[in-house]
C-alpha cells in the first residue's frame, strides 16, 4: 500500500520479506484505489493519531459498504482496496511478505479467505501491533542480526496473524475467552458511536446484558483497548466531523461532544490529534474558513 510518491526512510529485506518505515502526504480529504503486487501480503501499522475518517472496502467482495480501518490493517495479495479518509501525513511500518514465504512460515498456502477479509481492515490484536511495532523500531535503528531477527519476527507475525484470522469466525458466534461476541461489539460501538455526551459504563453493561466489571475485562480483551479510551476516540471522531463540516463555534462544539468548555475540549483534542482542533480546521475545511473569514 504504497503511494508514488511515498517516502521510504528506512528498510530491511530477508527473503520473501521486505519491512519498511514509509511515510507520505496525502490530499485532504483523499479518496483511493490500491492494488497490491499478486504476490505480497501487506501488513502495516499506522504510527500516526487516527484520522477522524479512515474507511475501507475491497472491491471484489462485499456488499460494497465501507468499512472503519483501524490501527493495525492487512491487504492480501492481488486484492484492491478503495480507501476514504481525511488524508494528512501518514507514517507507517509496512511489512511486505510473499506468498511463498507465509506458506513456508505458516504451512497454508492461503492465510486470507474470503470470508474473513472484513476483519483485515481493522486488526485488533495487541500482540500483532506490538510485533509491526517492534519491527519499527529495529528498521529504524538496526543493530546486531537485524536480518535475523526481522525473519523471526516475521515468523510471529504471521503466526498470530493466522491464529487471529482462524479465531475470527469463531469469535462471531460465541465469545473467546473473557472477551465479547462480535453482536455486543457491533452495539456497543453503534451505541457509543451516537450516543449523546455523558455516556456511562452502567448504562453499557445494561446493553449487552453483562455486569459493569465483566464488561470492562471483556472489551478489553476483544478490542485491545478500554472502554474509556474507545469513547474517546470516538468524541474525538465526532469533534473532526464537527470541526471539518460545519462553522460551528468552538463552545458549541465542545458542548457536543461532552465538554464543559473549550479549554477542556482543546487540551483532548490535541492528545488525540497531536494538534488544536482550530488547526484541524484550517487544514480538513478550508471552504468553511474562508466563508467565515467574509462574515
Amino acid at each position: 500500500m504504497m503511494p508514488a510518491d511515498s517516502i521510504v526512510e528506512s528498510e530491511i529485506v530477508v527473503e520473501g520479506i521486505s519491512v519498511k518505515l514509509v511515510s507520505h502526504q496525502w490530499p485532504t480529504p483523499v479518496e483511493v484505489e490500491f492494488a497490491e503486487a499478486s504476490s505480497d501480503h501487506v501488513i502495516a501499522l499506522q504510527c500516526q493519531p487516527p484520522q477522524a475518517i479512515s474507511l475501507g472496502r475491497y472491491a471484489e467482495f462485499g456488499d460494497g459498504r465501507f468499512s472503519e480501518i483501524g490501527r493495525v490493517l492487512a491487504i492480501p495479495a492481488g486484492h484492491s482496496l478503495h480507501i476514504r479518509a481525511t488524508g494528512g501525513p501518514v507514517q507507517a511500518v509496512r511489512c511486505a511478505v510473499s506468498e511463498a514465504a507465509a506458506e513456508r512460515i505458516t504451512g497454508f498456502d492461503a492465510i486470507f479467505r474470503k470470508r474473513t477479509l472484513p476483519e483485515t481492515l481493522n486488526i485488533r490484536d495487541r500482540r500483532i501491533a506490538a510485533t509491526l511495532k517492534r519491527m519499527g523500531e529495529e528498521v529504524r535503528d538496526p543493530g546486531f542480526a537485524s536480518m535475523m531477527l526481522i525473519d523471526s519476527l516475521t515468523t510471529s507475525l504471521m503466526i498470530d496473524m493466522t491464529r487471529h484470522l482462524e479465531s475470527f469466525d469463531r469469535a462471531r458466534r460465541s465469545p473467546s475467552k473473557g472477551g465479547l461476541t462480535a453482536r455486543q461489539l457491533k452495539l456497543l460501538s453503534d451505541f457509543i458511536e451516537h450516543a449523546p455526551p455523558g455516556l456511562n459504563l452502567k448504562e453499557l453493561a445494561r446493553l449487552v446484558g453483562i455486569s459493569r466489571r465483566h464488561l470492562s475485562r471483556a472489551f478489553r480483551e476483544s478490542t485491545g483497548q478500554t472502554v474509556h479510551e474507545y469513547v474517546e476516540l470516538a468524541r474525538f471522531r465526532k469533534a473532526c466531523e464537527l470541526l471539518s463540516t460545519t462553522d460551528l463555534h468552538m463552545k458549541e462544539i465542545a458542548f457536543r461532544v461532552g465538554f464543559g468548555n473549550p479549554c477542556s475540549f482543546s487540551t483532548a483534542f490535541r492528545k488525540i490529534g497531536s494538534e488544536a482542533p482550530s488547526a484541524f480546521r484550517r487544514r480538513t475545511a478550508p471552504d468553511i474558513r474562508a466563508e467565515a473569514s467574509l462574515n
